[in-house]
């Protein structure tokens, strides 16, 4: 090794040399590479030699190639994640390597012209792929602080590259096609470096040429965004407008402004930035940011979207009813126009939808005018027309209540929709044609969600029909759409609709709607919660009490106390409102217990027992809004203390 260097170091200082010598060198290249862990010192010399021979002006121009070859090895084996020293030393041998791929490219005395035009290129690309790699060790070792110098070189170099590329003709390369594959990549890995060491506007950029190189990668035809394009909208927005407190940034079409972008796919992004908005609609930022995106939209669909627009008025409706909502103008009545728009244009795809987007506007209707104190009969009928939408949706039939029940309402019907298509009633079709439709709703949680705030409303209001109404669409659509996440809704909203027959005196209605979600419990019991299924077995028991079937009921009531051991208590270092969730909950549980022992013991003719068990259920509730009293009191701010002046004059 020593040798090779004093012969280097005497051929740099000649003016001439014969043409084997790039092989020679790329052959003490390698050989050097070999070794590196044997001698380190004498590695080293060797590459410093060889690239002072890169840099003699008349050499053959092979040479820098392996000149630039050797520091780039030399600068992997270098690297040691443990010792900081090697840093420096690895970044400078980064920068020797750039330094002679430049020039290289001015280089004048190279005979082929085009040869060099297309190796510059892949020096670049190499240096790249090098500064990625040196950067991926420091992450994967804690270094994200330290990695962000390699990775930013790798970033520029790996662009101006493929610029260089495009401009040579040689794009279609193999290597160079795997580096703009890879350029996303590395612009993600230079945002989360960025982030983790607090430089969130350098993390934007980041994401921001990581989400322009990654849709320059998408195909013609793509009809929506990958999980990595929603991945990087996702943090551009959040981490904009969130913590730099920048709502213009949401505008994420200035991106790609001097692009030759699909509008289409700017309109994707646009959607996926207000979706993530409406997980931040309690910050007044937030609120200004969807303003900016809502109206960049709209802008951006024109008239060929009436239903993409409405669904996105019915998502503002929601957050109006939430917060104090975003400063546009949103109003039932435009969403209802959107929707009875006959001529869908691009959305016609979404049609069999729009009773279900309906069916959420008046429902949000309701709620909003409740929340300002409307008239009770503006509420109501807004809820009719979201109940006859849902009705036209599920076409129920009606079942007819047995004379012995209470009332001769449709509430008292087992169920009272029916899974059997309806007939229309101006032009009733043949039995061999009603086939069922299968239930298809595209936000199924939500619209049970708020079908479930306006049942709560209804019943405050007193609206029982109405509430039970709608308390009977929600089990239709969790057993219609059989999705195995609205086991746990189906059955407490079971429990709802029977405390309102035995409330109402049916009890044998009472009885198979409990029965039913019973079913359900025993084959779904795993995706259920435990307190859900202690207060189904309770009020089964109480049912069965209430109908003399008293050993029945004891045998079920026992069988919701075991089953409640198996909760388990809050954790001791839980939040205070975690702990008082659990406290709340516990003291509805025990006092929903003493009220069915207290139906057992009515039912066996034991009014003193049956008495006591009141009285302690009494308590129980007693204590349970007494500490809801508690959070809702407003905290008193304290006087200021007067200053302790042993001068002031009382």
């Amino acid at each position: 090794m020593h040798a090779a260097v004093d012969a280097l170091s005497t051929l740099s200082r000649s003016a001439s040399a014969d043409s084997s010598l790039p092989q020679r060198v790329s052959d003490l290249r390698k050989a050097c590479a070999k070794c590196w862990s044997k001698d380190k010192e004498a590695s080293r010399k060797v590459v410093d030699a060889i690239v002072d021979c890169a840099q003699v002006p008349n050499f053959p121009g092979e040479l820098t190639v392996s000149a630039i070859d050797a520091l780039l090895t030399l600068a992997r084996n270098e690297l040691d994640t443990s010792d900081y020293e090697t840093y420096e030393k690895v970044n400078e041998r980064m920068g020797k390597a750039l330094k002679l791929a430049e020039s290289f490219a001015e280089r004048s005395d190279t005979s082929d012209r085009e040869d060099q035009r297309n190796t510059h290129p892949t020096l670049l690309r190499a240096i790249s792929n090098t500064g990625y790699t040196l950067a991926g060790a420091l992450y994967n070792a804690s270094r994200a602080t330290h990695a962000i110098g390699f990775i930013q070189q790798s970033c520029l170099v790996g662009e101006r590259a493929l610029a260089l590329a495009d401009a040579s003709g040689t794009d279609k390369d193999k290597e160079i096609v795997a580096l703009r594959e890879h350029i996303p990549r590395r612009w993600e890995l230079l945002a989360i470096c960025k982030l983790k060491a607090t430089d969130r506007r350098g993390a934007v950029e980041g994401y921001g040429k990581a989400l322009v190189w990654h849709v320059a990668l998408l195909a013609p035809e793509v009809a929506k965004l990958d999980d990595k394009i929603n991945h990087f909208v996702s943090q551009l927005v959040g981490i904009s407008v969130g913590e730099l407190f920048d709502p213009e940034s949401v505008l994420l079409s200035r991106l790609f402004a001097n692009l030759d972008v699909e509008q289409r796919v700017v309109c994707l992004m646009m959607e996926r930035a207000v979706r993530v908005l409406e997980d931040m609609m309690h910050k007044p930022v937030a609120q200004k940011a969807m303003e900016l995106a809502v109206g960049e939209l709209i802008k951006l669909w024109g008239d060929e979207h009436p239903v993409k627009r409405a669904k996105l008025l019915i998502s503002l409706l929601k957050h109006q009813y939430y917060t104090n909502g975003p400063s546009i103008d949103v109003s039932s009545e435009e969403v209802l126009e959107l929707l009875s728009t006959e001529n869908l244009k691009r959305d016609a795809r979404y049609k069999s939808h729009i009773p279900e987007y309906i069916a959420q506007t008046h429902i949000w209707a309701a709620l909003l005018l409740h929340k300002a104190n409307a008239p009770t009969a503006d509420v109501v009928a807004q809820a009719n027309a979201a109940s006859e939408k849902l009705l036209g949706m599920v076409n129920p039939v009606v079942e007819p209540v047995s004379t012995k029940a209470a009332g001769k309402r449709p509430v008292g019907r087992t169920r009272s929709i029916s899974r059997r298509g309806a007939k229309d009633k101006e032009t009733a079709p043949s039995k061999d044609k009603n086939t069922p439709v299968p239930l298809v709703l595209e936000d199924q949680i939500g619209l049970i969600q708020s079908m479930d705030m306006i049942a709560q409303i209804l019943g405050l209001l007193n609206y029982t029909v109405l509430k039970l109404q709608f308390l009977h669409l929600i089990v239709w659509i969790c057993e219609e759409t059989n999705a195995g996440g609205t086991a746990e809704v189906h059955i407490k909203t079971s429990i709802d609709l029977s405390t309102l027959y035995v409330q109402l005196g049916q009890m044998e209605t009472a009885m198979n709607v409990l029965s039913r979600s019973n079913e359900l419990a025993e084959t779904t019991g795993a995706k259920i919660g435990i307190p859900t299924l202690v207060m189904l077995r309770l009020l089964f028991a109480d049912v069965l009490a209430r109908l003399r079937k008293t050993d029945e009921s004891a045998k079920v009531y026992l069988t919701a106390v075991e089953l409640s051991e198996q909760i388990e208590p809050a954790e001791k270092g839980a939040a205070y409102m975690v702990k008082t969730q659990a406290r709340l909950q516990a003291l509805q549980q025990s006092a929903t217990a003493c009220r069915v022992y207290a139906s057992i013991q009515a039912s066996r003719d034991d009014t003193l027992s049956m008495l006591l068990a009141l009285m302690q259920s009494l308590r129980l509730w007693n204590r349970a809004i007494d500490i809801l009293l508690r959070l809702s009191e407003k905290i008193q701010p304290s006087a200021p203390a007067e200053p302790n002046n042993p001068f002031e004059i009382q």
